[in-house]
Parts: structure tokens; C-alpha cells; sequence
């Protein structure tokens, strides 16, 4: 399985790059919305992480984008924030399917992991956690 990972921040890029790798899954890395959007048509991945708050292009933008093209329509896409998301932020991540959201404070890369397995073998789309 292939996972993009889109995150401005080198060190937590790096270790979620390295929980893939181990799981043993290919992983592809973009430092904002821009980088990850080119990485997301040329890789097709299975699952892309998707960080909210990153510089030039942010993820919510990078996810509204990614959701107009004909190949980016219904890639899984699992949103991640440090931040607290407001109900406008969550519009925005649920109504794009199929899309989840994951609160960088409450769950581990190990976690994340276990997320993107489920998601994997459930393989139809449907949302199965948010938060």
C-alpha cells in the first residue's frame, strides 16, 4: 500500500514516514498542499495524511482541490490538526468523502497505523471514526 504524507513539519513527516515504512507500506512525502497535490496525481496512493495548517497551500485546500480532479475524486484522505476544528473545518473534511479526521493530540502514530489498516481492509469509503 502506498500513503502520501503531506506535513510541513520534517520531524513528524519523518516519523510518520518511518511508522509506514515499518508497517510495511510504501511512503511518499510533500512538505505542503502544493508539493502534495503534484505527489498525489503522479504516486495515486492508497491513503494520504493529510496535515490541516501548512504554509502556501494548506490541507483544506489542498483536499478541496484534490476532490475537483476526475483522479483525486475518491481518494481516501485522512486529515490531521493539532488544532482544535471548529465546525466549519469539519464541513469542509466531512462533506469531501471519502475523508476522516484524526486530532494530532489525541492519537498516536501507532494509532494512525491502526487507522489506516481499518481503512484499508474496509476498503468501501465509508466513514468509520472521526476524531
Amino acid at each position: 500500500m502506498k500513503i502520501l504524507i503531506v506535513e510541513d513539519d520534517v520531524m513528524l513527516r519523518k516519523m510518520y514516514s518511518d511508522k509506514v515504512r515499518v508497517a510495511g507500506h510504501e511512503a511518499v512525502e510533500a512538505a505542503n498542499g502544493l508539493e502534495g497535490l503534484q505527489m498525489a496525481k503522479q504516486e495515486a496512493p492508497d491513503v494520504i495524511l493529510l496535515d490541516v495548517m501548512m504554509p502556501g497551500m494548506d490541507g483544506l485546500e489542498m483536499l478541496e482541490k484534490l476532490r475537483k480532479s476526475d483522479w483525486g475524486a475518491y481518494m481516501k484522505v485522512i486529515v490531521l490538526t493539532a488544532k482544535e476544528p471548529d465546525d466549519g473545518v469539519m464541513g469542509r473534511v466531512t462533506k469531501s468523502e471519502p475523508s476522516y479526521f484524526l486530532s494530532k493530540a489525541t492519537v498516536t502514530p501507532e494509532g494512525i497505523m491502526n487507522f489506516i489498516n481499518k481503512l484499508v481492509e474496509e476498503g468501501d469509503g465509508k466513514n468509520i471514526a472521526s476524531g
